[in-house]
């Protein structure tokens, strides 16, 4: 029973990605990672750090405030902020690229349980098709004997049917013989 529920997972899977619905679903998620990112992107401006003086001790740098949307942060702060950022905006495409790999898997698995099962349904009807060969041979065979025995006695039929011509072509002549001699002797005059 668990196979027939997962076959029928997988089945109902292959409609969804043939029917554009998964498509349609990955995409739905795309643009709520995008809008999640748009969003960050406005806490967390890229060029924040473009108006700011670094001061050249290193240990200063850590601490300077930067000003960012009216308000002043560390710059650990701002560099944590963009490195979400940075993983935000890589997390659509190593979500989509994880999907796809377990729809590959997916299908590499049903194509698999396809093979096996075409392999099972062979191999069950394997003795089936051997008693059918047979069959089929015997009955060509059959039908061949039957079509020898037909030529046989058509030509017999055929031999017969000359012999009879012959004989009655003979008998026709004979006959024939016979009225031309029975006219010649009707023609002699008696004595």
């Amino acid at each position: 029973m668990d196979k027939l529920l997962q076959f029928g997972r997988k089945v109902w899977f292959i409609v969804r990605v043939m029917s554009g619905h998964e498509e349609r679903r990955i995409r739905s998620y795309r643009l709520q990672l995008q809008k999640r990112l748009e969003m960050a992107s406005v806490f967390f401006p890229t060029n924040c750090m473009d108006n700011v003086v670094v001061p050249k001790c290193p240990l200063i740098v850590e601490t300077f405030p930067c000003k960012m949307e009216g308000k002043w942060y560390s710059r650990a702060v701002l560099r944590e902020a963009q490195a979400r950022k940075e993983e935000l905006r890589k997390q659509p495409e190593q979500v989509i690229l994880s999907e796809v790999r377990q729809v590959v898997q997916q299908m590499q698995a049903l194509n698999q349980h396809l093979d096996e099962a075409e392999a099972a349904i062979d191999e069950y009807f394997k003795p089936i098709d051997k008693n059918a060969k047979i069959i089929a041979d015997l009955q060509l065979e059959k039908e061949e004997k039957q079509m020898k025995d037909m030529a046989k006695v058509m030509q017999e039929q055929i031999k017969m049917q000359r012999e009879i011509t012959m004989k009655r072509a003979e008998a026709a002549s004979v006959e024939s013989n016979d009225t031309k001699v029975g006219e010649k002797v009707a023609e002699i005059p008696p004595k």
